[in-house]
């Protein structure tokens, strides 16, 4: 089992390549909260059309194709898209 390491407030954070520290905290919290309105969005696809959400899921990773499902994607993409701004 890994140990929890815990960061000191203010210590730069390690994003990939980036570092991110309090002057880009502001940009780190509106991706997260962007991240977070997309929570649910195969849910709610799969509910509009009657289907499965994991269908929707396999359909937006590629593996399977079905043009209601994407058009349908999109749409809740773009809607989340205009909620945020």
């Amino acid at each position: 089992m890994s140990k929890v390491q815990f960061i000191p407030k203010g210590a730069p954070l390690y994003a990939g390549s980036q570092i991110m520290t309090d002057s880009t905290k502001g940009t780190k919290d509106s991706l997260f909260t962007r991240l977070s309105l997309y929570r649910g969005i195969y849910s709610r696809v799969a509910r509009q059309l009657g289907i499965d959400p994991s269908y929707v899921s396999r359909v937006a990773r590629g593996e399977r194709r079905s043009g209601k499902v994407e058009t349908a994607l999109l749409k809740e993409m773009k809607k989340i898209e205009k909620a945020a701004g």
